[in-house]
C-alpha cells in the first residue's frame, strides 16, 4: 500500500487537468482499503475510479483505472465540447 498523499497514487495528475480550466473542480478520496465500508458502498472494483459530472449534477461518465484520455474525454463531454 502507497501512503496517503503518494504521488504515485495519481498517476497522470489530475491536479494539472484541474488546474487547465477553472470550471473543473477536483475532489479526490484516498481509498486505502479495497474492503473498507466506503469502497463497499460505491462497489469500487479498481483504484483509481474517476467519476466525472457535469454543470447540473448529473454522472457524464466513470473511468476505471488510469485511462488519461477518457478522462479528458468526458471532461470535454461535461463541458459541452
Amino acid at each position: 500500500n502507497l501512503p496517503p498523499g503518494d504521488k504515485r497514487r495519481n498517476p497522470f495528475a489530475f491536479e494539472q487537468l484541474a488546474k487547465s480550466d477553472p470550471e473543473i473542480a477536483l475532489r479526490a478520496v484516498d481509498i486505502v482499503d479495497r474492503g473498507s465500508a466506503v469502497a463497499k458502498q460505491y462497489k469500487l472494483t479498481s483504484i483509481p475510479r474517476v467519476e466525472i459530472y457535469g454543470r447540473s449534477g448529473q454522472l457524464v461518465g466513470t473511468v476505471r483505472g488510469a485511462n488519461a484520455d477518457q478522462v479528458r474525454q468526458y471532461v470535454a463531454q461535461a463541458q459541452g465540447r
